[in-house]
């Protein structure tokens, strides 16, 4: 059976993972005295040239709320993917108001909030298998990420920055 992660990276960058994690993270906040206002790049096409951007410009998060940004992730069976290059420019954006995830897991319906901080922590404690990513730039260098199945997430862990 194949999964998200196998499909082509123009698939993936266009797909559905970020879109379904965002609406839910959209509904279930929506109704915050101070929703949350949409920040960073919102996926557009692999043509406007995004791969051009600085680094911290392209990982900018994807939202903002009065105390943190909030960066959108979803997964499914397999876990969450953890990007080395990414959690490093966020670090930049959490230098000058805090940085949370708020990842969305499939299987369970459910979300939970982390702090940059604690993915750190997961990448420290070798919380989940190192992989290299393929890029689709014909280079033999690749990204790392970690991959952190869900049962080490801090589910319950954190309370929303809110």
């Amino acid at each position: 059976m194949s999964g998200f992660s196998t499909l082509p990276f123009n698939d993936r960058w266009n797909g559905g993972w970020a879109a379904e994690a965002e609406g839910h993270f959209e509904k279930l906040h929506e109704h915050l005295p101070s929703p949350p206002l949409r920040f960073g790049l919102d996926r557009p096409p692999l043509s406007w040239g995004v791969q051009n951007l600085p680094k911290f410009v392209a990982h900018s998060p994807d939202y903002l709320l009065p105390k943190a940004f909030v960066e959108i992730q979803g997964f499914g069976s397999k876990g969450i993917l953890l990007k080395l290059g990414k959690l490093v420019e966020l670090a930049k954006w959490d230098a000058t108001h805090p940085v949370w995830f708020w990842l969305w897991s499939r299987p369970k319906e459910e979300g939970l909030w982390m702090p940059l901080d604690a993915a750190f922590e997961l990448w420290d404690r070798q919380h989940g298998r190192i992989e290299r990513l393929d890029t689709s730039n014909d280079t033999l260098r690749g990204k790392a990420a970690l991959r952190v199945t869900s049962a080490k997430l801090p589910w319950g862990v954190y309370s929303a920055p809110v």
